[in-house]
């Protein structure tokens, strides 16, 4: 137990704020389900929307009206949801990682209110982070290229040099009511979301069985929808994209690979030396600074494990992926995804050994595709080791998407 619970609880309003990938859709699945049991113990969570893989983003009552900009409707919300937990005799309770960037308008709103609020907040090591991070760049962002690539665009600052920014944000705005928890699902023995609970001041809940939530996508679906990003460059939101999410959430659930991706195999060693040296100043010097509000403060920077560049794990073809998984569960989806690709052709390709394997699986005629040259490809030195193809009028990356690879005669890099 981590604090005794009184038989009221000090504060009118507890929020949860993520960080990200540290459990939060879990949390809220949890808590949704068990809101009639925690009036029962003095905590209003008002319900909320979930998706067909019980995935939410929490209290979209209050969030959507901030992310809209309109902090009138966003405190006329906020303040109807008090009145009906001071009517309920409970403390509110709110999650949502998206309330992350908005501690100036819960700062305003607490003091002109005169409301006590306690903000919980998990965060995660360093290497942990920058991983998940980079997976939902992928998942959610249109990534198509590396992690290498991806820090070398500067789309991993968030994790890097601004990786304490909100943190500190929400440390100066509340100082000691603000209590941070390092993500270490090892710790959870009794289930993050019973964890959780006894932070705020709750006990008296068993561990459930449950099958995950928002389990971070499969090696498998992880590659297949980087090379998928390089056909469709939309942004999260669009029916195409969230259609895709869903289908590629449910394939990651239940196929699952004998290994989880990991960003840091394709670092050369090197890469991976001057990361972990940028890593441990960071970690260091933050951990350091929230000390005073970290519960249970223990070994929290991790290293990179040092595994054989370019080597990807992965147990599922993207063949599988297309003409198994989304044949049988969303053909109209995979009709559409094959129509966009064959669309593409209005941007030069930048690819790889796996786009010329998802260009297969979708059976689109590789001629057709405009593609730049793959990097350590030698055409002429494959049409030299099948000299027929030439003479056939046969596509050398497609002949060796379907005949070189699986004769396994040599590898190149990505």
């Amino acid at each position: 137990m981590l604090f005794k619970k009184t038989k009221k609880l000090d504060y009118d309003l507890i929020i949860h704020i993520g960080e990200g990938k540290t459990g939060s859709s879990a949390i809220q699945k949890y808590l949704n389900h068990n809101s009639e049991n925690l009036l029962n113990r003095g905590i209003f969570y008002p319900k909320h929307f979930v998706d067909s893989n019980n995935i939410s983003s929490g209290h979209g009552i209050i969030y959507d009206a901030l992310i809209a900009g309109d902090f009138e409707l966003a405190g006329n919300n906020l303040q109807n949801l008090l009145h009906e937990s001071k009517d309920k005799g409970c403390t509110l309770l709110l999650s949502s990682e998206h309330f992350q960037n908005f501690h100036n308008f819960f700062e305003d709103f607490c003091k002109k209110n005169s409301i006590n609020i306690k903000v919980v907040c998990f965060i995660r090591d360093m290497v942990g982070r920058l991983n998940s991070n980079y997976n939902q760049s992928i998942k959610r962002h249109s990534c198509s290229y590396s992690l290498s690539i991806a820090i070398d665009k500067g789309e991993m600052v968030d994790c890097l040099e601004s990786r304490e920014n909100i943190p500190l944000n929400w440390l100066k705005s509340f100082n000691k009511d603000t209590v941070f928890i390092p993500y270490m699902p090892n710790n959870f023995k009794e289930g993050i979301e019973n964890y959780f609970l006894q932070v705020i001041g709750v006990k008296g809940f068993k561990k459930e069985k449950k099958p995950k939530v928002n389990r971070s996508y499969s090696a498998s679906a992880l590659l297949f929808k980087r090379e998928l990003n390089k056909f469709i460059t939309e942004q999260f939101g669009t029916p195409i994209t969230v259609e895709t999410d869903i289908a590629l959430q449910k394939f990651s659930e239940t196929y699952i690979d004998d290994v989880k991706f990991d960003a840091f195999s394709e670092l050369t060693l090197d890469e991976i030396n001057d990361l972990e040296k940028k890593i441990e100043q960071i970690e260091l010097g933050f951990l350091k600074k929230i000390s005073s509000n970290l519960i249970s403060p223990a070994a929290f920077t991790h290293k990179i494990e040092q595994k054989k560049p370019f080597m990807i794990s992965r147990k599922y073809s993207f063949e599988f992926i297309v003409n198994n998984f989304l044949y049988r569960e969303h053909p109209g989806l995979l009709i559409e995804l094959k129509n966009t690709i064959i669309k593409s052709n209005q941007e030069l390709i930048n690819a790889n050994i796996y786009t010329l394997e998802l260009a297969k699986a979708f059976g689109c005629n590789l001629s057709t595709l405009r593609m730049n040259p793959i990097n350590n490809f030698d055409v002429e030195h494959h049409n030299d080791m099948y000299p027929g193809i030439k003479s056939d009028g046969v596509n050398s990356y497609e002949h060796f998407i379907k005949f070189g690879l699986k004769e396994g005669k040599y590898n190149f890099d990505l």
